[in-house]
């Protein structure tokens, strides 16, 4: 019998178009679909980490999930893709990637920024999506 083994991921989000909210949301809603004991933190606004000036809506996800981090992320991936990413524009429909996994820090670039950190700090003080 092949149990299924269960993974924690914390995983950054962010949208720089004007529906940014929407996006997130959207995001979130296939997340769910995926995983289990979903937490999310509430929404919030950082600058472009490149100086252009674009604000990014953000929100930290976590959660249980199925899936090895390889096959998670590209789920993430696909998820961007099928909301409309494309890679090669500065208009950042959604951007979905984990940060922690299994409690591993796997992207240690994204988990020093403001738009992980503040995610993570309203996570760990209650302030929640509702």
């Amino acid at each position: 019998m092949n149990r299924v083994q269960h993974h924690e991921a914390v995983i950054s989000l962010g949208s720089n178009v004007v529906e940014a909210e929407a996006m997130l949301r959207e995001a979130i809603a296939r997340l769910r679909l995926i995983g289990s004991e979903i937490v999310v933190s509430q929404f919030y606004n950082t600058p472009d980490i490149s100086g252009s000036g674009k604000v990014y809506g953000n929100a930290v996800l976590s959660g249980v999930f199925g899936l090895d981090a390889v096959s998670l992320q590209s789920r993430c991936k696909d998820i961007e893709n099928s909301m409309g990413r494309r890679l090669s524009s500065s208009c950042v429909v959604i951007d979905i990637d984990i940060v922690v996994f299994d409690g591993e820090v796997i992207r240690p670039v994204d988990y020093g920024r403001e738009y992980f950190t503040i995610g993570m700090d309203y996570i760990k003080a209650g302030r929640l999506l509702d």
